[in-house]
């Protein structure tokens, strides 16, 4: 039993020198070379990772310059039209309260007008009245005329004197009521023709205000098209980039894993050839 003890003891310490001294050095060795390897792999993924992440950092940038740029110039434009569009309202507002002011007075002097019209109508209803009471007359005179013609011719000459300054008044009055009618027919007649000349100019602004807020409308339109298109590229762009970026990602994070994978499989061999030693 004592000699089995001291084969017992004798090949524990042979055991213990194998594991110590062929056995631990390579584990202690492989153990170093992955920490190692994990941390060079850590540190050129995390150097990697930074060099990706300033590359699209700066492709973002650049794009955003490229793209973005012309952003400004493109609301300075909008801003101008607006500010032109205000502008022209403002005179579409002023040329309607001017044309309402000149409708008003037009309106105005065609109630003038026919007042005036309506007053040369009685002027003239009474100058018919007047007439057909100087008609009266006539026939009263014309018989006086008889009667002195059959025996009062004294009073003859001065009844003939009356009657011509009566007719001639009543035809001077008369005279003076078509006048009247008249100048106030062609007052309405001007009037009509400067409210129609108004309307016209009124009508032409507007066709021009319209024109103008179309040709307004087309430009937004476009910018906004212009916009929409480029800033659709931008971001179809930005995104086919950050894939790409990813992508580069992906495949160092599997180099890395595959690395770390190959070294692990290879240390049961590593182990055993040492062992075997």
């Amino acid at each position: 039993e004592l000699a089995k003890g001291e084969f017992a003891e004798g090949i524990k310490v042979s055991v213990r020198e194998i594991m110590s001294q062929e056995v631990a050095p390579p584990l202690n060795e492989a153990n170093f070379a992955l920490t190692g390897l994990a941390k060079s792999l850590a540190e050129k993924q995390e150097k990697g990772m930074a060099e990706l992440a300033d590359s699209f950092s700066a492709a973002v940038a650049q794009s955003l310059s490229t793209h973005l740029s012309s952003l400004p110039d493109k609301l300075q434009t909008l801003y101008q039209v607006a500010e032109s569009s205000a502008t022209m309202m403002g005179e579409s507002i002023a040329t309607m309260e001017r044309t309402r002011e000149e409708s008003q007075e037009v309106a105005r002097d065609v109630q003038e007008t026919l007042r005036l019209m309506a007053l040369a109508k009685n002027d003239i209803a009474d100058e018919m009245a007047a007439i057909s009471d100087n008609l009266e007359i006539l026939g009263a005179s014309t018989e006086k005329m008889t009667a002195l013609y059959s025996g009062e011719e004294s009073n003859l000459a001065s009844h003939i004197d009356r009657l011509t300054d009566l007719m001639r008044s009543y035809s001077d009055r008369l005279g003076e009521g078509i006048v009247e009618s008249a100048k106030a027919i062609e007052a309405s007649v001007r009037m009509s023709a400067s409210q129609n000349k108004n309307a016209a100019i009124l009508l032409e602004r507007l066709d021009e205000q319209l024109a103008t807020l179309e040709d307004l409308g087309r430009q937004i339109t476009d910018n906004t098209i212009n916009f929409t298109r480029e800033s659709g590229s931008f971001v179809t762009k930005t995104l086919e980039e950050f894939d790409v970026s990813l992508a580069e990602i992906v495949e160092r994070l599997t180099f890395t894993t595959a690395e770390i994978r190959d070294a692990i499989d290879a240390l049961p061999a590593a182990i055993r050839g040492s062992s075997g030693q």
